[in-house]
């Protein structure tokens, strides 16, 4: 089974997470595992689990511009 899972983060932490996930300019993959790495709400909680019991799952933070 594919998974997507669609989280919004509160705009005031995006703002001061967005200077730790986009320093020195990485690719999409690196700023997503930077951002969920902060441990910010469902993180990657689900998508790891879901991972783990064999489906195939990723998230997007659908309002974190960079």
């Amino acid at each position: 089974m594919n998974i997507l899972i669609f989280d919004a983060y509160y705009p005031r932490f995006l703002e001061s997470a967005t200077p730790l996930v986009t320093a020195g300019s990485p690719d999409y993959l690196t700023m997503r595992d930077r951002l969920l790495d902060l441990r910010f709400g469902t993180s990657d909680f689900y998508s790891r689990n879901l991972t783990t019991l064999g489906h195939q799952a990723q998230d997007i933070v659908f309002n974190c511009e960079p």
